[in-house]
């Protein structure tokens, strides 16, 4: 078994994409107090940067530079993202009670997730 040494800046890139899958998300809202083009502009370098590094990322595991990348980590934070801002970005201008029915939503979308990941892992280490 092979264990990988990772400095605290992969761990933290998948957190980053997350915010990036949740940005994305926000700047959808219509009721944001921003000129739309602005909202436009900024969603707009929000995709390229996930897919320009993307792009580095598969580029590094192809080519096999000495610095490689861990993709998943970004892809993992950055669909974790998407799934719990789809939820609870809406709240921008929505009811209150439409609000916490969504976060609810949300967070135990996310619970049943991890528990399912939970016990596919202690499955796989059985």
């Amino acid at each position: 078994m092979r264990f990988i040494r990772r400095s605290s800046g992969q761990e933290a890139s998948g957190a980053v994409f997350g915010l990036a899958g949740v940005l994305i998300l926000l700047l959808k809202a219509k009721l944001l107090p921003v000129p739309p083009e602005e909202i436009r502009r900024l969603r707009k370098s929000v995709i390229y940067f996930a897919l320009l590094n993307f792009v580095i990322g598969g580029a590094s595991l192809v080519l096999r530079t000495s610095i490689q990348i861990d993709n998943m980590a970004h892809l993992g934070g950055f669909l974790c993202g998407l799934a719990l801002g789809a939820p609870l970005v809406p709240r921008i201008g929505a009811a209150r009670s439409q609000y916490a029915f969504r976060s609810w939503a949300a967070y135990g979308g996310m619970t049943l997730l991890l528990l399912v990941f939970a016990f596919g892992i202690a499955s796989f280490w059985r």
